[in-house]
């Protein structure tokens, strides 16, 4: 038990300290590999957050999802203008025909009537030159969906989005550094477990364990050949006491049940005499064996009671003065010579160390650890674990780190072109597109200068002309339900197509410029702060890692003090073999076989006193003598006849003989 406690204690402080140690340099390992997310993805999301990345790329969003909207709407509005010129140049050339034919029919009429009809407004009112061009704002519209400006942002974004990465790749010597600085706190970690395996060699050695053992067995050999013979006495012994026990109970039940108050003396039962004469056998088996039940007594008495005296009231004594000064003064003496701590010496090997068996049973048995019941901290000393600030300087380490952001761009100059082109995609001239469609599609009115030409045909009823002003007034009417109704049709898609632009383009232009402006702001912002805020985390990082080595000293500190090698067992063994079994088993059990047989001895004494005088009153007798007496009922005894057994009453006086006592008496 003892050697297995030592081991168990050894491996688990080696396991504390190795396993402990070895887990929390695996975990920094882990946090160094992982300094990328650690670092980086905090700094990167406050970049994202307060740096205004996620605000900028948010509006940026916006206008993505305005793009393929301005773009078909915008596409939509120069296919239509373009309808538009088309159907003008048609309505002009017509109106021109008209109008020429017109003039020519005046001509050949000659009348005053005909000379006084007047076309000089049939011309068309919509200067289609003076619509805006729209080419620009289709390149640019379609040059921003050929990008992708989706695309572009993404791109911007993922320079912020890197960050973690940057940091990793550019931390990269550093963190081999730290970690050549973790694995020199094994260095710190060695000289504890060297000390543990010494004072492992130094204590088993020191109890020699091996020696006691042979000891005890050879010792445990002898008792198991001989005990036989101490159970064969003890069966005597306390057969010797039951005989007679049960000679003085059988001889009184034998004597009470057979005695009769009437009876002669010469007369009595064969009973009674029977309870009679067992009580002088008793008292013979008294006499023949008192002196060897008192030697007996004494002998045992003589080995148990000094023994309780001088070694079980030291051990069992809570405070264990006598038992600490025997063993600090005559055990000590013994082995070394001289005085001191004797387990001072043998367990810690510094035999001035004040190291008491109470302080170690007192701890032991309130189970804390080895550590601290043995006050081991002077053999072991883990000053070294606890001082570990001077190797593992993290702090310094940590400020080698440099990640640069001040050339982190993220308005990339695609950004900037595609938002410039979407803004100047939207910038349509809609006041010059509304100053001509609100124009007269003419500047005559085709139904009333129809009318007036059948008049002034009918005016020339009979005549060539009247055929001609009236082939004018259905060319007119044809220029209206056609040309013109083509060109108002077109004017109309044209004004709902520009409707739609405005609706698409409405505060796009602003929208741009807030987020051009806030790219730069995050811009600025990130090349600004973006390399203190990775110093900032990284200063963090380091009291992460300083926290894992706090906890690891601190676990094994814990664990030193109060669960390695908890020490119950040294309780148990002290508790079981001294106190249970030698005092409470052997010792108090031979001190109670004294005291058992002396206090029969004792009560022999009154049973032989009480037992001669019963016997004579409960034995039938041969012969008797009565005094002239009366028995308490005032009944006169009768005479005896010495050879005969009918009462007489020739005198006052009989003489009579009694049977020797003892077994020649039964």
């Amino acid at each position: 038990d003892i050697n297995t406690f030592i081991d168990i204690f050894v491996y688990q402080l080696k396991h504390v300290a190795q396993t402990n140690f070895n887990f929390t340099r695996d975990v920094i390992y882990r946090d160094l590999d992982s300094i990328g997310y650690i670092v980086g993805i905090p700094v990167r999301t406050t970049l994202k957050t307060t740096g205004g990345v996620d605000a900028a790329v948010s509006s940026a969003n916006v206008l993505v999802d305005k793009v393929d909207v301005i773009a078909d709407a915008i596409l939509a509005l120069n296919t239509s203008l373009t309808y538009v010129k088309s159907n003008a140049t048609a309505l002009e050339t017509a109106a021109n025909t008209l109008k020429t034919n017109i003039e020519n029919d005046k001509t050949a009429c000659g009348t005053t009537a005909c000379n006084a009809f007047d076309v000089s407004g049939l011309a068309v009112g919509v200067d289609q030159n003076a619509f805006p061009d729209l080419t620009d704002q289709v390149d640019k519209i379609q040059s921003v969906q050929a990008q992708n400006l989706t695309a572009v942002i993404e791109t911007a974004k993922q320079s912020v989005e890197d960050v973690p990465w940057r940091v990793q790749n550019e931390t990269a010597q550093v963190i081999s550094d730290i970690k050549n600085t973790v694995g020199n706190l094994s260095e710190q970690i060695q000289p504890i477990i060297a000390e543990a395996e010494k004072f492992q060699g130094d204590t088993t050695g020191s109890f020699n364990v091996g020696k006691y053992k042979d000891m005890i067995r050879n010792y445990t050999r002898y008792g198991v050949d001989y005990d036989k013979y101490r159970w064969y006495g003890g069966i005597g012994l306390t057969s010797i006491i039951l005989l007679i026990v049960l000679l003085l109970l059988i001889g009184l039940m034998f004597a009470v049940c057979g005695h009769s108050a009437d009876a002669a003396p010469t007369e009595r039962s064969g009973l009674s005499s029977c309870g009679g004469h067992m009580f002088m056998a008793a008292v013979d088996f008294v006499f023949i064996f008192s002196s060897l039940l008192m030697l007996l007594t004494t002998l045992v008495f003589i080995i148990g009671a000094p023994t309780h005296r001088f070694l079980c009231e030291p051990i069992t004594d809570p405070e264990l003065t006598d038992l600490q000064k025997m063993m600090d003064e005559v055990v000590y003496r013994t082995m070394y010579g001289g005085t001191g701590s004797l387990l001072g010496r043998m367990i810690l090997n510094n035999a001035s160390h004040p190291l008491t068996l109470k302080k170690i049973l007192g701890a032991c048995e309130l189970g804390k650890s080895a550590y601290s019941a043995l006050e081991l901290q002077s053999l072991i000393d883990i000053s070294a674990l606890t001082n570990y600030s001077g190797t593992f300087d993290v702090d310094s380490q940590v400020d080698n780190i440099n990640v640069d952001l001040s050339t982190l761009s993220i308005l990339t100059p695609d950004l900037t072109n595609q938002l410039e082109d979407l803004r100047s995609s939207s910038d349509v001239n809609f006041t010059a597109f509304r100053e001509q469609l609100s124009q007269n599609s003419l500047n005559i009115n085709l139904t009333e200068l129809s009318t007036n030409l059948r008049a002034l045909a009918t005016s020339l009823s009979g005549t060539t002309n009247e055929t001609n002003f009236n082939a004018r007034a259905a060319d007119t009417d044809n220029l209206q339900n056609q040309e013109l109704a083509d060109f108002n049709s077109a004017m109309d898609d044209l004004e709902s197509k520009l409707n739609a632009v405005e609706t698409a383009v409405n505060g796009t232009s602003d929208t741009v410029d807030t987020t051009l402006n806030a790219f730069n702001v995050t811009e600025i912002f990130i090349q600004t702060n973006g390399t203190q805020m990775i110093k900032d985390e990284a200063k963090i990082f380091a009291k992460r890692l300083i926290k894992i080595v706090d906890y690891l000293v601190n676990d094994t500190l814990y664990g030193l003090e109060n669960e390695i090698g908890a020490c119950y067992p040294i309780w148990y063994l002290y508790d079981d073999i001294f106190v249970t079994s030698f005092c409470k088993y052997l010792i108090d059990t031979l001190n109670g076989f004294w005291f058992g047989l002396g206090w029969c001895i004792f009560f022999f004494v009154p049973s032989i006193i009480f037992a001669t005088k019963l016997a004579k009153h409960y034995r039938k007798m041969k012969t008797h003598d009565f005094h002239d007496r009366h028995d308490k009922g005032g009944i006169p005894l009768p005479e005896v006849n010495r050879h005969s057994s009918s009462p007489g009453f020739k005198n006052n006086k009989v003489r009579h003989s009694e049977p020797k006592s003892g077994l020649s008496g039964w």
